[in-house]
Parts: structure tokens; C-alpha cells; sequence
């Protein structure tokens, strides 16, 4: 998987496209082919067992300090400065993903849902509006959680704590689509959309 996301995010990245407007793959295109060859020659550096990584062996050689570099959110930044976790406490920067013809962002996310037989909607409902919301996003990122919201990555008490959600704030504009709808059609969604 984690091989998976670092091709789409290269092929992104060189305007490639993961499907076409009909729902038909295209990974396979020449972007495609070019992002999975040059991971190719990233894996080929790497360290021993660098083929076989899911997110937790790539995590823990970049904590273990195995490898150079790890691409990956803000959610996993946390690990990265605990003494506890982490053998590079202090001897890592923040960047941008690397540019091609664009910038690609993470591929994924985390969601939150309503369960159909959910015995209180409504209180569900409230529930996910109050987190969302930006005082409860603002709350969760002081506690090294992963906020939602734009405006908490560009938040001046959130960047004092953790200066790398600065770096996360400047990839926003950056964040492309590739999914289809979460929700099917009659179905209540929530989407948390910010204009400044």
C-alpha cells in the first residue's frame, strides 16, 4: 500500500491521472509508468526489506533512522518528535512534497460517519459537527491529533507547538480530488469547506 500511494502521488504530480472522466483506470499511462519506475529506483536505495514496506515498516525505519525521508501527513509528525518512538528527535525538516509539473498531495484520509442503525442519529450528527468545528479541530491539533481545517494548520498557537503544520498549511491549495463521492445519493454528508 504504501508503494501504492507514493506512485499515485507521483503520478499526480506529473499531471498523470489515476482514472479517466468515465471511471476507467489510466494509471497505467506513461505518467503512470514513469512515477512507478522512478519509485522503482527510490525502493532500490532503500533500506533491506524497502520492497515489502507497508506504512508501519516505512515508518519505522524513517523513526529509526534507516531512511531519509518519509512522505506521509501530519498525523504521523507526532512519532517523529517523541523521544519514546523516534531515534531523529530534532534532525528532521519539513518540506512540500516534491514538485513535478505540480505538486500531489496525500493520497487517503480519514472520515467520519453515521452508522445506518446508529441508535441516536441525531446526537451523532451534533457530535461530528462539534468535532469538526474549528474551535474542536483547534482543540484536537494542541493535543497532537490531525486537524481538518485549513485555518488550524495557519493557526499562530497551533504553529508555536508544532512549527510542521506551517509546512502542511502551505500544501492545502495543493490538495487534489481523485475519489468519488463518500455518501450515496439521499444520504446526508458533511463537508468541511473554508474560504479565506
Amino acid at each position: 500500500m504504501r508503494r501504492l500511494n507514493t506512485i499515485l502521488a507521483g503520478a499526480l504530480a506529473g499531471r498523470g491521472r489515476i482514472f479517466d472522466e468515465n471511471w476507467n483506470p489510466v494509471i497505467n499511462g506513461e505518467k503512470g509508468v514513469a512515477a512507478a519506475n522512478a519509485l522503482k529506483k527510490i525502493v532500490d536505495c532503500g533500506p533491506e526489506g524497502a520492497k515489502t514496506f507497508g506504512f508501519a515498516e516505512a515508518g519505522t525505519a524513517f523513526l529509526q533512522g534507516k531512511t531519509a525521508m518519509y512522505l506521509d501527513s501530519t498525523v504521523f509528525a507526532g512519532q517523529v518528535n517523541d523521544p519514546t518512538k523516534s531515534q531523529v528527535v530534532g534532525k528532521v525538516g519539513w518540506a512540500l512534497h516534491p514538485k513535478g509539473v505540480r505538486r500531489s498531495s496525500q493520497t487517503g484520509g480519514f472520515g467520519l460517519a453515521i452508522a445506518k442503525n446508529a441508535a441516536h442519529k441525531e446526537a451523532a450528527f451534533l457530535l461530528l459537527q462539534w468535532l469538526t468545528s474549528k474551535h474542536a479541530d483547534k482543540l484536537i491539533a494542541l493535543e497532537g491529533g490531525n486537524p481538518i481545517r485549513r485555518s488550524t494548520h495557519d493557526d499562530p498557537d497551533v504553529n508555536a507547538k508544532f512549527p510542521y503544520m506551517a509546512t502542511s498549511a502551505r500544501r492545502s491549495p495543493t490538495r487534489i480530488q481523485t475519489g468519488a463521492p463518500l455518501s450515496q445519493p439521499g444520504e446526508r454528508s458533511m463537508v468541511i469547506s473554508e474560504r479565506h
